[in-house]
Parts: C-alpha cells; sequence; structure tokens
C-alpha cells in the first residue's frame, strides 16, 4: 500500500474553537463516496490513450461535488493514471524503425537532431517551405507519412494519458493521505491507549527508530510495571517526535512522523487508542484528533510501514553491533532487546550482552540535544535504582556538566569519538563488573572432589580428554576461566594448557612421536597423523610443552627442532 501526501493546500477541513485552542477537522472519504470514485474511475479510463488537451480536470470536481476534494482525488488518481509521451516507434513501420535504429534515432529528441542536420547540408542552414523540408526529409531515407507527428510527440501537449498501476483503495489512499500530510504538517503526535503489550512496544520502538524518529512512551495514573517485556497498569502515552521536536523545522522531517505514525496504527489494530498531533497550516497552529475507532473504520489499520532489519540508527550504533556480532566472543550481543516497562516510563535499551544467565543492557548515547540528554539520564537514574545491569557508551563531545550528570548515575561510563568504539574497555567492564564466575566457580570448588574423580577416570580410560570438552562441562566462557577452574580441580593427570588433561603413558607415547619426527627431520603434518592415530587432536601446544617447536620454512613447510634451553 502506497503512502501518499497530499498537498496541503488541496486538503478540504473545517475549524473549531474548543477549551484546548482551535482543533482542525478534516473531510475524509467515506464508504457513500465509493460510487463517486467510480464515477471517476470510468473517467479515467474513458480518456486513455487521448491527449492531455482533451482532459477535463473540471469534470472530476464535478463528479466529486467539491473543488477541493475534486483536486485532492485527481492528486491520488495520479498513483494510477498519468500523462506520458506516445509510443515513438508508433509512428513508422517496422522497416522505418529499422533504418532509424540503424542510425541511432529512437526518440524525437534524435529524430529533430538528424532533421537539422539535413536541414544545414541540404539548405545551409535556411529552408523554405516547411512541408516540402520534411517530405524531403522523410523521402531521403524512405521514411512513411509519421515522421511530421514523431519529431513533437515528446512535447507536454502531445502527451496521452496512461495507466501506470492497477486501480485499488482509492478511498483509503486519499484518506491515508489526508492523515500523513497533517502528521508531516506536525511537530509531533501523541497516542494515548489504556495497555500495550510488550510485544507491541518492540515493535513500536523499531518502527520508530528504524525511521529516524523519537519515540517516548510514558505511564499515566496508577499500576505498576510487570518487569522486562510486560505491561503494567496505568494510561500509556505515546510521543511521536524525533527530529521534528529536537531540530525545530517539521516540514524537514514531518514526512517521517507520518509514515510512522501510520504504522503504528496497524501495530495498534487490536487495542482501544485515541491520538492528538500539533499541526501548523499557513503558520498558524492547529489541534488534530481522531479515535482509533474512526481511523479503523477508515480502513487505516491496512499496512504496516516496514523497518528494515539492517539500519541503525546511528554509525557508532552500527559499528557497535558489527563488531561484537563477528567477534568470535563469549558475550554475545542482542539488538533490541525485549522493553522494560516500569510504573512511570517504558525503557528500551540499544543492545545487550548475553552470557549464560547473564545479561547486561548497553545504552548508546549519541547526538541528542540537552533536552533529551537529561530525559535519557533520569531514565537511566531510575535503571540503576532498579538493579538493572548497563554499560553507557557516550559522546565524548558532551560537556563536561552533561558528563558529569551520566557518571553520577553510578553506571560504567565509556566514551566514545566520532566512530570510534571503545571496545576493549567495554569487554573489560563486562568481565569485571558483571560476570557471574565467582559463583559458578564456588560450586565447582564445592565439588571439586568429585569432579576431579570424574576427569581422572577418564583419563585413565582414554589417556586425553580435550580442554573443550571439559571447558563445556564446567560451564566456563573463556580460557582464563577454565585454567582458573584447573587450578581449583587440581587432577592427577597432565594439564597442558590449550589442550586437555594427559595421562603419563599418553603423554610418553606422544613423546616418542616427536622425538621421532625431531630425528627424521619430519614435518608438521606427520605429527598431526600419527597424534591423531593416537586419539590427540592437538598438536602445537603439545609440541611445545614437550620441549620442541615447531620451525615454519617459508609458508608451507615446517620442520620438528627441539628448543633451546634458557639459561
Amino acid at each position: 500500500m502506497r503512502n501518499v501526501s497530499i498537498p496541503v493546500a488541496l486538503i478540504k477541513f473545517r475549524r473549531k474553537q474548543r477549551e484546548k485552542g482551535k482543533y482542525i477537522v478534516p473531510f475524509f472519504l467515506k464508504d457513500e463516496d465509493e460510487m463517486k470514485i467510480e464515477q471517476v474511475v470510468e473517467y479515467y479510463d474513458s480518456m486513455c490513450d487521448r491527449k492531455i488537451g482533451d482532459f477535463d480536470e473540471k469534470r472530476i470536481i464535478e463528479i466529486m461535488d467539491d473543488m477541493k476534494v475534486g483536486r485532492a482525488v485527481q492528486f491520488v488518481m495520479g498513483n494510477f493514471y498519468c500523462f506520458r509521451s506516445p509510443d515513438f516507434s508508433g509512428y513508422f513501420s517496422s522497416r522505418d524503425v529499422e533504418v532509424l535504429d540503424k542510425m541511432g534515432v529512437s526518440s524525437a529528441g534524435s529524430l529533430r537532431g538528424l532533421l537539422f542536420e539535413f536541414v544545414n547540408e541540404r539548405y545551409g542552414g535556411f529552408c523554405g517551405a516547411r512541408d516540402k523540408v520534411i517530405l524531403e526529409f522523410g523521402d531521403k531515407w524512405g521514411l512513411g507519412d509519421g515522421v511530421d507527428d514523431a519529431l513533437w510527440s515528446d512535447q507536454d501537449d502531445e502527451k496521452v494519458l496512461g495507466k501506470c498501476g492497477d486501480v485499488k483503495d482509492v478511498v483509503l489512499l486519499y484518506n491515508r493521505g489526508v492523515i500523513k500530510t497533517l502528521f508531516s504538517n506536525s511537530e509531533n503526535v501523541s497516542i494515548v491507549l489504556p495497555e500495550l503489550p510488550g510485544r507491541m512496544i518492540r515493535r513500536i520502538y523499531l518502527l520508530c527508530k528504524y525511521n529516524g524518529v523519537l519515540c517516548d512512551i510514558s505511564v499515566e495514573g496508577e499500576g505498576e510495571g510487570e518487569g522486562e517485556g510486560e505491561g503494567g497498569g496505568g494510561r500509556y502515552v505515546l510521543e511521536i517526535s524525533g527530529p521534528v521536536e529536537l531540530f525545530g523545522k517539521p516540514e524537514k522531517y514531518g514526512h517521517k512522523i507520518g509514515n510512522v505514525a501510520i504504522g503504528i496504527f496497524g501495530v495498534l489494530e487490536c487495542v482501544e487508542y485515541s491520538f492528538t498531533s500539533v499541526v501548523f497550516i499557513k503558520n498558524r497552529k492547529y489541534v488534530f484528533s481522531m479515535a482509533g475507532e474512526e481511523v479503523k473504520r477508515m480502513g487505516l489499520r491496512v499496512g504496516v510501514v516496514g523497518a528494515k532489519g539492517d539500519e541503525f540508527d546511528s554509525a557508532p550504533e552500527e559499528k557497535f553491533f558489527s563488531f561484537f556480532r563477528d567477534e568470535k566472543l563469549s558475550w554475545k550481543v542482542e539488538r533490541e532487546p525485549a522493553p522494560i516497562v516500569t510504573d512511570e516510563f517504558v525503557y528500551v535499551p540499544d543492545f545487550s550482552f548475553l552470557r549464560g544467565n547473564s545479561k547486561v543492557f548497553v545504552e548508546i548515547m549519541g547526538y541528542f540535544t540537552e533536552y533529551y540528554q537529561k530525559k535519557k539520564i533520569w531514565k537511566l537514574g531510575r535503571m540503576k535504582e532498579m538493579d538493572v545491569p548497563m554499560i553507557i557508551v557516550a559522546n565524548s563531545t558532551y560537556d563536561e556538566g552533561i558528563k558529569r550528570e551520566i557518571e553520577e548515575v553510578g553506571y560504567p561510563v565509556v566514551y566514545f569519538k566520532g566512530k570510534n568504539i571503545p571496545y576493549g574497555p567495554i569487554l573489560r567492564i563486562l568481565e569485571e563488573k558483571f560476570s557471574d564466575f565467582d559463583e559458578r566457580i564456588n560450586v565447582i570448588e564445592g565439588e571439586k572432589g568429585r569432579i576431579a574423580a570424574e576427569i581422572d577416570g577418564d583419563v585413565a580410560r582414554a589417556g586425553f580428554v580435550p580442554a573443550g570438552l571439559l571447558k563445556e562441562k564446567f560451564g566456563c566462557f573463556t580460557d582464563d576461566e577454565f585454567d582458573a577452574c584447573m587450578d581449583v580441580i587440581g587432577v592427577n593427570g597432565v594439564y597442558i594448557k590449550g589442550a586437555g588433561v594427559f595421562s603419563a603413558s599418553k603423554i610418553e607415547e606422544l613423546r616418542g612421536i616427536v622425538e621421532v619426527a625431531c630425528s627424521k627431520k619430519r614435518d608438521r603434518a606427520y605429527v598431526a597423523r600419527k597424534f591423531l592415530d593416537a586419539g590427540v587432536d592437538v598438536v602445537d601446544v603439545v609440541v611445545g610443552y614437550l620441549g620442541y617447536a615447531i620451525k615454519w620454512q617459508g609458508l608451507s613447510k615446517t620442520q620438528i627442532i627441539k628448543q633451546k634451553k634458557r639459561s
């Protein structure tokens, strides 16, 4: 379904004075207007292939019985019908078209160019009777009688009406266009509703974010939030403003507000709601208000403005997600986590990090105005009071006062400059402040005797237990965590970091393989095959543990050598 903005000068409306100011009541097409629209479509169909001068705009006004409505309907019909130049090849026979193609002539403009060249050659730039010149020009290449008409077929008065799409939902398109135009000339849209499930909150935030519009959801009246992603009681108020409010130019970003607001109507089709918008027409301020039932009755719930999953609110957010998604890290990044609903507001962090049972939210504070900065800081303060784990990634260009307020919230803060995200400090904060490893290792320490006995039994049977298997068994996310667990457990076998636990006999078997490879100048591939036969798939660290090294000679050739003892 198209989203059409009708020029504000074509919108019919009446003004009403109420206690809260001047209201604007736009005219919408109703079900009974469908018959009029059918007559309009019939007239357009009857005028197809007719020249633009034959089209009578007054006929549309007569059918709609209103000048403004008629002109607005004509604007909407432009989505389905358009005036265009006739097919150039239609003026000539197939033989003529072939001749013209060979000369590179495929349009009225190029045909005129050929004519001017002919006049210059034949008459030195000055010609006599027009009809005679056209006739001689056509005869030179054996062209038919269509030359004269084809020469000027690209002029506006030669254009003919044609269909450029299936005609459907004209009433819906008109009504949607009226609302979208008013929203596009507004400074905000406020939507009020008694309930707002978490799944809807997430969709609304995604819709706003991906369309570059800011959305703030507050809770009014009594009611308690029910936690992450769940709706609480009270009355919810959605304020859509974004760039319009921040930068003070409604007409610059207003079309995005219109797209998003209509998209939100699609999300809210099963919920009661009403909306109010402050609009500006000819520099005058009006209030535009409607109940959701009226919107649904007009069919505006059809279709939702899409949100592309690969779009980001800012370049820093895109770089942040790209890095943490692609790196092989123990913390997994999640984009647009479920909203957090409190009894005062709804909060949707930019990202979250997940690892095991741990979840840490990330707020990227980019290029906000001071008003929005302070609003965000207040929300973050409330999140801190609720013990919601969070890392703040803030713009380094903020003034010192704002930076101080951000840091006083109590969350870890790192600053970015331009598009450069400080990945290292973020990872350190995750490990130092949000890791639950202390809890996990305490559990392991309490059962270290049993765990050590199990590992020793497995090593005795197989001769080798891989580190990856043990790491998974202990629930370790990093090599440092795994090494700490092995230090606590204290197995009887030989533990080689990065490899696993070996029995003494397995170590001697592997030592023999390496000694032979060294004495006979065999390469790494030989050792790898022999190790694999022995049930071990780790080579380099084991070779190093045994006192040997793999020497690379060029890009592919290797040799096993004895390590020199350090003094």
